[in-house]
Protein backbone atom coordinates (compact mmCIF):
# COMPACT_ATOMS: atom_id res chain seq x y z
CA UNK A 1 0.00 0.00 0.00
CA UNK A 2 1.56 3.33 -1.03
CA UNK A 3 2.58 5.72 1.72
CA UNK A 4 0.17 8.67 1.96
CA UNK A 5 1.74 11.90 0.80
CA UNK A 6 0.68 15.49 1.05
CA UNK A 7 2.24 18.53 -0.58
CA UNK A 8 3.70 21.12 1.81
CA UNK A 9 1.59 23.83 0.13
CA UNK A 10 -1.70 22.02 0.70
CA UNK A 11 -4.54 24.28 1.87
CA UNK A 12 -7.84 23.49 3.52
CA UNK A 13 -10.30 24.83 0.99
CA UNK A 14 -13.93 25.88 1.06
CA UNK A 15 -16.22 28.52 -0.41
CA UNK A 16 -14.08 31.67 -0.69
CA UNK A 17 -11.48 30.43 1.82
CA UNK A 18 -8.05 28.77 1.67
CA UNK A 19 -6.60 27.97 5.09
CA UNK A 20 -2.85 27.16 5.20
CA UNK A 21 -1.75 24.12 7.20
CA UNK A 22 1.14 23.67 9.63
CA UNK A 23 3.94 21.21 8.75
CA UNK A 24 2.62 17.63 9.14
CA UNK A 25 4.27 14.20 9.18
CA UNK A 26 2.33 13.23 6.07
CA UNK A 27 4.12 16.01 4.17
CA UNK A 28 7.60 14.62 4.88
CA UNK A 29 7.75 11.92 2.12
CA UNK A 30 7.07 14.46 -0.64
CA UNK A 31 9.72 16.75 0.83
CA UNK A 32 12.24 13.90 1.02
CA UNK A 33 11.74 13.07 -2.67
CA UNK A 34 12.67 16.59 -3.69
CA UNK A 35 15.51 16.85 -1.19
CA UNK A 36 13.81 19.86 0.36
CA UNK A 37 13.96 20.85 3.99
CA UNK A 38 11.38 23.03 5.67
CA UNK A 39 12.48 25.84 7.93
CA UNK A 40 10.38 28.39 9.68
CA UNK A 41 9.99 31.32 7.28
CA UNK A 42 11.72 34.51 8.38
CA UNK A 43 9.45 37.19 9.77
CA UNK A 44 10.11 40.80 10.69
CA UNK A 45 7.80 42.99 12.76
CA UNK A 46 8.06 46.77 13.02
CA UNK A 47 6.11 48.40 15.82
CA UNK A 48 5.45 52.13 15.95
CA UNK A 49 3.98 53.99 18.92
CA UNK A 50 3.35 57.73 18.59
CA UNK A 51 4.13 60.40 21.19
CA UNK A 52 7.55 58.97 21.93
CA UNK A 53 9.23 57.06 24.75
CA UNK A 54 11.36 58.10 27.68
CA UNK A 55 14.81 56.97 26.41
CA UNK A 56 16.45 56.21 29.79
CA UNK A 57 13.91 53.42 30.40
CA UNK A 58 15.15 51.68 27.22
CA UNK A 59 18.92 52.19 27.36
CA UNK A 60 20.92 49.18 28.63
CA UNK A 61 23.87 49.69 30.94
CA UNK A 62 27.05 48.75 29.12
CA UNK A 63 27.43 47.19 25.68
CA UNK A 64 27.38 43.77 24.07
CA UNK A 65 25.78 40.57 25.32
CA UNK A 66 26.77 41.24 28.90
CA UNK A 67 24.94 44.55 29.21
CA UNK A 68 22.36 45.04 31.93
CA UNK A 69 18.87 45.37 30.52
CA UNK A 70 16.64 48.19 31.81
CA UNK A 71 13.21 47.57 33.32
CA UNK A 72 11.32 47.93 30.03
CA UNK A 73 13.45 45.25 28.33
CA UNK A 74 13.54 42.84 31.29
CA UNK A 75 10.90 40.51 29.70
CA UNK A 76 13.47 39.79 26.94
CA UNK A 77 16.21 38.76 29.39
CA UNK A 78 16.01 35.06 28.49
CA UNK A 79 16.63 36.04 24.84
CA UNK A 80 19.37 38.55 25.59
CA UNK A 81 21.93 36.69 23.45
CA UNK A 82 19.62 37.29 20.45
CA UNK A 83 18.75 40.89 21.28
CA UNK A 84 20.32 43.97 19.71
CA UNK A 85 19.52 47.49 20.92
CA UNK A 86 20.44 50.36 18.60
CA UNK A 87 21.39 53.76 19.97
CA UNK A 88 21.79 57.27 18.57
CA UNK A 89 19.41 56.89 15.63
CA UNK A 90 18.06 60.15 14.18
CA UNK A 91 15.70 60.66 11.24
CA UNK A 92 16.04 64.46 11.11
CA UNK A 93 12.29 65.03 10.76
CA UNK A 94 10.92 68.41 11.82
CA UNK A 95 7.27 67.84 12.76
CA UNK A 96 4.83 65.20 13.95
CA UNK A 97 3.57 63.68 10.70
CA UNK A 98 7.04 64.07 9.24
CA UNK A 99 8.49 61.95 12.05
CA UNK A 100 6.05 59.19 11.14
CA UNK A 101 6.99 59.24 7.44
CA UNK A 102 10.69 59.15 8.37
CA UNK A 103 10.43 56.32 10.89
CA UNK A 104 11.29 53.51 8.43
CA UNK A 105 12.44 55.62 5.48
CA UNK A 106 14.92 58.02 7.09
CA UNK A 107 13.44 60.76 4.95
CA UNK A 108 10.60 63.12 5.86
CA UNK A 109 7.92 63.24 3.18
CA UNK A 110 8.09 66.47 1.18
CA UNK A 111 6.21 67.83 -1.86
CA UNK A 112 7.48 66.47 -5.15
CA UNK A 113 7.46 69.21 -7.79
CA UNK A 114 7.23 66.81 -10.74
CA UNK A 115 4.24 64.79 -9.57
CA UNK A 116 2.53 67.19 -7.15
CA UNK A 117 2.50 64.41 -4.56
CA UNK A 118 4.57 63.91 -1.42
CA UNK A 119 7.78 61.91 -1.70
CA UNK A 120 9.63 60.06 1.04
CA UNK A 121 11.71 56.92 0.35
CA UNK A 122 11.12 53.20 0.17
CA UNK A 123 10.80 51.98 3.76
CA UNK A 124 13.13 49.39 5.22
CA UNK A 125 10.33 46.88 5.82
CA UNK A 126 9.58 46.81 2.09
CA UNK A 127 13.27 46.50 1.24
CA UNK A 128 13.48 43.47 3.54
CA UNK A 129 10.29 42.05 1.99
CA UNK A 130 11.99 42.15 -1.42
CA UNK A 131 14.47 39.58 -0.12
CA UNK A 132 12.48 37.30 2.20
CA UNK A 133 8.92 37.23 0.88
CA UNK A 134 9.55 34.27 -1.48
CA UNK A 135 6.28 32.53 -2.38
CA UNK A 136 4.47 33.72 0.75
CA UNK A 137 0.80 34.51 0.05
CA UNK A 138 1.21 38.04 1.44
CA UNK A 139 4.10 40.40 0.86
CA UNK A 140 3.39 42.42 4.00
CA UNK A 141 0.56 43.28 6.35
CA UNK A 142 0.10 46.82 7.64
CA UNK A 143 -2.11 47.13 10.72
CA UNK A 144 -3.09 50.07 12.90
CA UNK A 145 -5.39 51.12 15.73
CA UNK A 146 -6.90 54.31 14.31
CA UNK A 147 -7.98 55.66 10.96
CA UNK A 148 -5.59 58.27 9.52
CA UNK A 149 -6.56 61.80 10.61
CA UNK A 150 -7.55 64.57 8.20
CA UNK A 151 -6.20 68.08 7.81
CA UNK A 152 -2.63 69.32 7.65
CA UNK A 153 0.25 69.31 10.07
CA UNK A 154 0.68 72.66 11.79
CA UNK A 155 2.86 75.16 9.87
CA UNK A 156 3.51 72.69 7.01
CA UNK A 157 1.81 71.45 3.85
CA UNK A 158 2.11 67.79 4.90
CA UNK A 159 -1.32 66.10 5.23
CA UNK A 160 -1.90 64.47 8.59
CA UNK A 161 -3.00 61.33 6.75
CA UNK A 162 0.68 60.59 6.18
CA UNK A 163 0.92 60.17 9.93
CA UNK A 164 -1.33 57.10 9.65
CA UNK A 165 1.26 54.74 8.17
CA UNK A 166 4.99 54.06 8.47
CA UNK A 167 5.34 51.80 5.42
CA UNK A 168 6.22 53.01 1.89
CA UNK A 169 6.19 50.60 -1.08
CA UNK A 170 7.90 53.20 -3.26
CA UNK A 171 9.03 56.79 -2.59
CA UNK A 172 5.62 57.97 -3.84
CA UNK A 173 3.38 55.16 -2.55
CA UNK A 174 2.63 54.90 1.15
CA UNK A 175 0.82 51.75 2.30
CA UNK A 176 -2.35 52.46 4.32
CA UNK A 177 -2.99 50.48 7.48
CA UNK A 178 -5.97 48.24 8.08
CA UNK A 179 -7.71 48.98 11.40
CA UNK A 180 -10.62 46.53 11.22
CA UNK A 181 -9.81 43.22 13.00
CA UNK A 182 -12.32 41.29 10.89
CA UNK A 183 -10.78 42.55 7.64
CA UNK A 184 -7.30 41.60 8.89
CA UNK A 185 -8.50 38.11 9.84
CA UNK A 186 -10.19 37.62 6.46
CA UNK A 187 -7.07 38.72 4.63
CA UNK A 188 -4.81 36.35 6.57
CA UNK A 189 -7.20 33.45 6.06
CA UNK A 190 -7.61 34.23 2.36
CA UNK A 191 -11.31 34.92 2.78
CA UNK A 192 -12.76 36.10 -0.51
CA UNK A 193 -13.80 39.73 -0.56
CA UNK A 194 -15.93 38.96 -3.65
CA UNK A 195 -18.62 37.15 -1.69
CA UNK A 196 -21.90 39.07 -1.49
CA UNK A 197 -22.65 40.58 1.95
CA UNK A 198 -25.55 38.18 2.40
CA UNK A 199 -23.30 35.15 2.04
CA UNK A 200 -20.63 36.60 4.32
CA UNK A 201 -23.11 37.30 7.12
CA UNK A 202 -24.15 33.66 7.58
CA UNK A 203 -20.60 32.41 7.98
CA UNK A 204 -20.24 31.62 11.68
CA UNK A 205 -16.77 30.15 11.23
CA UNK A 206 -14.27 29.58 8.44
CA UNK A 207 -13.89 26.11 9.94
CA UNK A 208 -17.42 25.24 8.76
CA UNK A 209 -16.19 25.74 5.21
CA UNK A 210 -13.08 23.55 5.47
CA UNK A 211 -14.46 20.76 7.68
CA UNK A 212 -14.49 18.15 4.88
CA UNK A 213 -10.87 18.84 3.89
CA UNK A 214 -9.77 18.68 7.53
CA UNK A 215 -11.56 15.33 7.99
CA UNK A 216 -9.82 13.90 4.90
CA UNK A 217 -6.37 14.93 6.17
CA UNK A 218 -7.03 13.35 9.58
CA UNK A 219 -7.73 10.03 7.80
CA UNK A 220 -4.42 9.91 5.90
CA UNK A 221 -2.18 11.54 8.49
CA UNK A 222 -0.57 10.16 11.63
CA UNK A 223 -2.02 10.43 15.11
CA UNK A 224 0.38 13.31 15.71
CA UNK A 225 -0.89 15.00 12.52
CA UNK A 226 -4.49 14.67 13.69
CA UNK A 227 -3.65 16.27 17.03
CA UNK A 228 -1.66 19.04 15.34
CA UNK A 229 -4.52 19.83 12.94
CA UNK A 230 -7.03 19.90 15.82
CA UNK A 231 -4.84 22.27 17.87
CA UNK A 232 -4.34 24.52 14.85
CA UNK A 233 -8.06 24.72 14.09
CA UNK A 234 -8.85 25.38 17.76
CA UNK A 235 -6.45 28.33 17.65
CA UNK A 236 -8.18 29.69 14.55
CA UNK A 237 -11.56 29.28 16.21
CA UNK A 238 -10.43 31.07 19.38
CA UNK A 239 -9.43 34.09 17.28
CA UNK A 240 -12.82 34.02 15.54
CA UNK A 241 -14.63 33.94 18.87
CA UNK A 242 -12.70 36.97 20.12
CA UNK A 243 -13.63 38.83 16.94
CA UNK A 244 -17.28 37.89 17.32
CA UNK A 245 -17.35 39.11 20.91
CA UNK A 246 -15.73 42.38 19.90
CA UNK A 247 -18.21 42.89 17.05
CA UNK A 248 -21.18 42.16 19.32
CA UNK A 249 -20.02 44.53 22.03
CA UNK A 250 -22.62 47.27 22.46
CA UNK A 251 -21.37 50.73 23.35
CA UNK A 252 -22.09 51.42 26.99
CA UNK A 253 -24.11 54.45 27.92
CA UNK A 254 -22.42 56.93 30.22
CA UNK A 255 -23.98 59.68 32.27
CA UNK A 256 -21.72 62.39 33.67
CA UNK A 257 -21.70 62.37 37.49
CA UNK A 258 -22.37 66.11 37.57
CA UNK A 259 -23.85 68.66 35.22
CA UNK A 260 -22.53 72.22 34.87
CA UNK A 261 -25.03 74.79 36.13
CA UNK A 262 -26.64 77.26 33.76
CA UNK A 263 -24.14 79.98 34.66
CA UNK A 264 -21.21 77.88 33.55
CA UNK A 265 -22.98 76.75 30.39
CA UNK A 266 -23.82 80.31 29.33
CA UNK A 267 -21.25 82.14 27.20
CA UNK A 268 -19.30 84.83 29.08
CA UNK A 269 -20.40 88.47 28.65
CA UNK A 270 -18.67 90.58 26.06
CA UNK A 271 -15.18 91.57 27.12
CA UNK A 272 -14.88 88.78 29.72
CA UNK A 273 -12.15 86.16 29.02
CA UNK A 274 -13.51 82.72 28.14
CA UNK A 275 -11.07 81.03 30.51
CA UNK A 276 -12.49 81.46 34.04
CA UNK A 277 -11.41 79.85 37.34
CA UNK A 278 -14.79 78.22 37.80
CA UNK A 279 -14.38 76.48 34.42
CA UNK A 280 -11.01 75.12 35.50
CA UNK A 281 -12.54 73.88 38.78
CA UNK A 282 -15.33 72.20 36.85
CA UNK A 283 -12.85 70.28 34.71
CA UNK A 284 -10.95 69.19 37.81
CA UNK A 285 -14.18 67.98 39.43
CA UNK A 286 -15.08 65.95 36.34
Amino acid sequence: MPTPQLDRRTFLKGLGIALPLPLLDVMQPALAQTGSTVKAPPRMIWFFQPNGFYPPTWDPEGEGKGCKLPRVLKPFESFQDQLTVFRNLNNNATQHAGNVTAFLTGHQAEPDEQTGRHRAAKSVDQIVADHIVGDAPMRSLEMGLDHPPSGYCLATTLPLSYGGTVSWRTPLQSLPVEVRPRAIFDRIMHASSKLPPGQRSFRKSVLDLVRDDARAIRKIGSRSDSRRVDEYLETVRSVEQRLQRAEADVAREWTPPTRPNDTLLAPPPAGVPRSRPEHAKLLIDL
